[in-house]
């Protein structure tokens, strides 16, 4: 029963607040969430197999852009608009433990979605 207790408080807990400016590129959105991830002992699946490509995935479909172009992009800056919706995307995958293909309707099989 502490252990249920435990695992609902660390799903509930609040997600760290990021200062404004702090996080800049696409690779600085794929780091928070990795360590994101790895902090909160999310489990991969359904497309993803690690704590990487989940992230890419997530921010890549967040920006609207197709996951073999995100090494072509990893250095571009992201507006504070376009980070909000990124990090509001993680904290849903991290609270709510849905896989990443389920909150972004979208999973990529052979390059193609």
């Amino acid at each position: 029963m502490a252990k249920r207790a435990a695992v609902a408080k660390s799903r509930t807990a609040s997600f760290p607040k990021v200062p404004a400016g702090e996080l800049s590129t696409l690779l600085d959105f794929t780091r928070y969430a990795v360590s994101r991830f790895a902090e909160a002992k999310v489990v991969f699946a359904h497309g993803t197999t690690d704590p990487v490509a989940e992230a890419a995935f997530l921010v890549c479909e967040t920006l609207h852009l197709h996951p073999d172009q995100f090494e072509a992009f990893a250095g571009a800056r992201v507006t504070a608009r376009e980070g909000k919706a990124i990090l509001d995307l993680v904290a849903r995958r991290i609270r709510t433990r849905k896989p990443a293909a389920y909150l972004v309707n979208k999973i990529y099989l052979r390059g193609l979605p």
